[in-house]
């Protein structure tokens, strides 16, 4: 009990304002937080504190994953539409080339004397 008034007169002094929250638990999670204390040799709101903290990042990673995955799935989509309008403009370009070659219009000219 000591340790703790010393720490908020602490943070009083720092200006720093602690403010007590309520947790409503059923036995079960009472046990796994009193689990957890013992193991990692901290306080019940040391332990609860560190998992919203990692609880947000997880929250984070995902949100930021999403917005990963949909900006890869856009960027996939304009490049497959690029190819395609690419391909069609490298077609255009060939018969464009196949049409005026020589070779072409000899062949159509022997095709006309038959």
């Amino acid at each position: 009990m000591f340790v703790v008034v010393k720490l908020y007169l602490f943070l009083y002094y720092q200006g720093i304002t602690v403010k007590t929250i309520t947790v409503k638990a059923d036995h079960e999670f009472d046990a796994l937080l009193n689990q957890l204390t013992s193991r990692l040799h901290t306080t019940r709101s040391n332990v609860i504190r560190n998992a919203v903290r990692s609880y947000l990042k997880q929250l984070d990673k995902k949100a930021l994953r999403q917005k990963i995955l949909a900006a890869s799935l856009k960027t996939r989509v304009q490049a497959a539409q690029i190819s395609i309008e690419f391909d069609a403009a490298n077609n255009d370009s060939l018969n464009d080339e196949l049409s005026n070659s020589p070779n072409n219009s000899l062949n159509n000219e022997s095709h006309d004397d038959l």
